[in-house]
């Protein structure tokens, strides 16, 4: 039995870094898509706390912001798509899009619109951070780290940048760096739940399970409702042998969203 746990909790360490790439699908599918989804007036949407749209470019982008927010991501690809329509040389634009496409998990269209985004505006450190997570993704880590490194040129309290560089250090099996990148990410964000969870996880593969059980705790009291984080510290909890707090934690991460097939849900039981 604990074998499975073993087997299932690797499952959700490599959550963290390596999901698995989706299908890429068209624009035209997406804006379709959106269009028979959205049952406001094209022209002029409303939203809460008198938020409103007609055709200019920030407005959409707004628009958008609000509607990936909500987790409506085709409709924020929509959005943005009017933004760019409106004006082709936006950047922010094209950055927002494609962050919509990565949490798809269209990385291919994502692509485009971050090389979009940069070619644009070559000192966009956003679009060069954002770009890097994709690469990771595509396991490209030469790629990525040299984009997280720019991006952090450019912006050096990016603390999203550390994160992703944090992640290929970790790939490579540099846990010291990637400890170091989590804690730069934290310094400059104290409310960065993803630094302390995988920093977490660099303390157990370095044998600091004290060190990695702070961080775990310290991830939920920011956000209790952080699936992820109840997955980190019930990694912890599984190398203390804690199987009953690893188990509970499981379980609530489940709750929260993250999801395990009747199979695996019986193989750890």
């Amino acid at each position: 039995m604990y074998s499975n746990f073993y087997r299932i909790l690797s499952f959700f360490v490599i959550y963290f870094y390596f999901i698995s790439i989706g299908h890429s699908q068209t624009l035209e599918n997406y804006l379709q898509q959106a269009i028979n989804e959205n049952k406001e007036n094209e022209n002029r949407v409303t939203i809460g706390r008198g938020l409103s749209i007609n055709d200019d470019k920030d407005s959409y982008i707004q628009r958008g912001n609000e509607y990936s927010k909500q987790g409506n991501l085709k409709l924020a690809i929509y959005a943005y798509t009017k933004a760019i329509e409106i004006n082709p040389q936006d950047a922010l634009a094209y950055n927002n899009r494609g962050l919509a496409y990565y949490k798809l998990q269209d990385f291919i269209s994502a692509l485009a619109d971050y090389n979009k985004a940069i070619a644009i505006d070559p000192k966009f450190a956003l679009g060069f951070n954002n770009r890097g997570y994709v690469y990771n993704k595509e396991k490209k880590l030469k790629e990525a780290m040299d984009d997280f490194n720019y991006a952090i040129q450019l912006d050096p309290k990016l603390d999203a940048a550390y994160n992703g560089r944090s992640a290929v250090y970790y790939k490579l099996g540099n846990f010291a760096r990637s400890i170091a990148d989590d804690s730069k990410a934290i310094e400059f964000n104290p409310k960065n739940t993803n630094a302390y969870n995988n920093r977490a996880l660099n303390y157990l593969k370095i044998g600091n399970v004290v060190q990695a059980l702070s961080d775990s705790y310290k991830s939920l009291e920011i956000d209790p409702r952080n699936g992820e984080s109840y997955v980190a510290r019930a990694t912890v909890y599984l190398a203390m042998k804690d199987f009953d707090k690893c188990w509970k934690d499981i379980q609530k991460a489940q709750d929260l969203g993250i999801h395990l097939t009747p199979k695996q849900l019986e193989e750890i039981r």
